[in-house]
């Protein structure tokens, strides 16, 4: 599930079958945004293209530094993140 932009609605992207994440070893995973380039959002896991969704965020901006939340945010306003965290 990711939220970049608070405006908008979440969206999940999916690993797909071929990509067994949650299995204890070491994974390369990444999620790439591209605004000017109609919104693509890409997760990436192993080097090869897990998911993609096109028409999230076009023509917005990121600021400079972000934080980044893997699993439950410290915030009072929890969407639908799990109590374990990172899975």
């Amino acid at each position: 599930q990711v939220s970049l932009f608070p405006e908008l609605q979440d969206v999940y992207l999916s690993f797909g079958e071929f990509a067994t994440v949650n299995d204890g070893q070491w994974h390369h995973v990444a999620l790439v945004w591209d605004g000017s380039n109609g919104g693509e959002l890409t997760l990436i896991t192993e080097g090869l293209i897990a998911s993609k969704l096109e028409g999230y965020g076009s023509g917005k901006t990121l600021p400079q530094y972000v934080w980044v939340t893997l699993g439950k945010p410290q915030s009072d306003n929890p969407k639908a993140y799990t109590e374990s965290g990172f899975q």
